[in-house]
């Protein structure tokens, strides 16, 4: 039969210890949402819209093309951007010269303009 230590005692009880910290935490619920996906919002944070523009602006675009992205969404979404149009070299407003393909992503969606493709939640115009 194995003894238990003193260190191994010490060891035990602080595991206990922060299981029973953490536990009260713990939201199945929540867990259970950001493994189905369901969630309104993403893990990162970015709204489920948002989320359903870049798809599209990626169905929409070569794979090697430049899209210069232009969002009413919350700061640090660029990032995101960037993640989800790869391998699409991604721009923001100051290099919008540079970009053929141009994504307009806005919470109040009004009609896009002439020429441009309809997108949930935008549009988005070849230059």
């Amino acid at each position: 039969m194995t003894r238990l230590t003193l260190r191994g005692v010490v060891v035990l009880a602080g595991l206990v210890l922060a299981a029973a910290f953490l536990a009260r935490d713990f939201a199945p619920r929540a867990v259970r949402e950001r493994l189905r996906g369901s969630s309104p919002a993403s893990v990162s944070g970015v709204d489920a819209g948002y989320a359903r523009f870049l798809d599209a602006v990626a169905a929409a675009t070569p794979r090697d093309a430049t899209v210069c992205v232009l969002s009413e969404s919350r700061p640090g979404t660029d990032g995101y951007a960037a993640y989800w149009l790869a391998p699409r070299r991604v721009v923001g407003p100051e290099r919008y010269a540079e970009a053929p393909f141009v994504a307009v992503y806005r919470r109040r969606n009004a009609p896009p303009p002439a020429g441009a493709s309809p997108m949930p939640g935008g549009f988005l115009q070849k230059k």
